[in-house]
């Protein structure tokens, strides 16, 4: 286990090779579209790890631990067939695929934590309901399920941060990810 040092957070970490994934609610498509995400940068030939970040804690003895005290647990999917968000993950071509379980109140900590494993060149899709209040990454998007509205109390401001906002019919995101393209080292949307 990595021995982890106390930092304190900056405000913003910026990231030009981060791909954040929030949504209104559960069951709204993010998973999905953060498999499309990883599959579509798997295409263009980059490495790319994937995290999923819960408030809650689900499980406090995963079997791939990495970090576990009483403000977060950090721990590696291994399994392509479980069936959780981060082994869809896996399944989908991340290289690595992380599972962070952390209140909101510890997740600037926990984040740089997590992001001390990550190599500078390696792309990161992100699936995080927080994140977006101290992060700026290269892209943003927020999913809702069409026809219903924000179901979450901050679902509006995660909403109003993206850079784009996703109706998802339960077949269709309404965005073609073969548009995502490299430009030097940064992830961009060709018009």
């Amino acid at each position: 286990m990595k021995k982890i040092k106390i930092i304190s957070p900056p405000k913003n970490i910026a990231s030009d090779k981060i791909i954040l994934i929030s949504g209104a609610g559960q069951d709204v498509g993010k998973t999905l579209f953060s498999c499309l995400i990883i599959k579509r940068l798997k295409e263009l030939g980059r490495k790319v790890y994937a995290l999923k970040i819960s408030p809650h804690f689900h499980n406090t003895k995963p079997l791939k631990t990495i970090f576990n005290d009483e403000k977060f647990i950090l721990s590696l999917e291994d399994n392509t067939n479980t069936g959780k968000d981060s082994s869809r993950m896996l399944a989908a071509g991340a290289d690595e695929s992380f599972f962070l379980q952390v209140q909101d109140v510890n997740l600037p900590e926990a984040i740089q934590y997590t992001m001390s494993f990550v190599p500078k060149e390696v792309f990161m899709v992100v699936e995080s309901g927080g994140l977006y209040r101290f992060m700026k990454p290269a892209l943003s998007f927020f999913i809702q399920r069409e026809g219903v509205a924000a179901v979450k109390p901050n679902a509006e401001e995660k909403k109003a941060r993206a850079d784009f906002v996703l109706h998802f019919s339960g077949d269709d995101f309404g965005f073609d990810v073969n548009k995502l393209i490299i430009e030097k080292q940064i992830i961009v949307v060709k018009p």
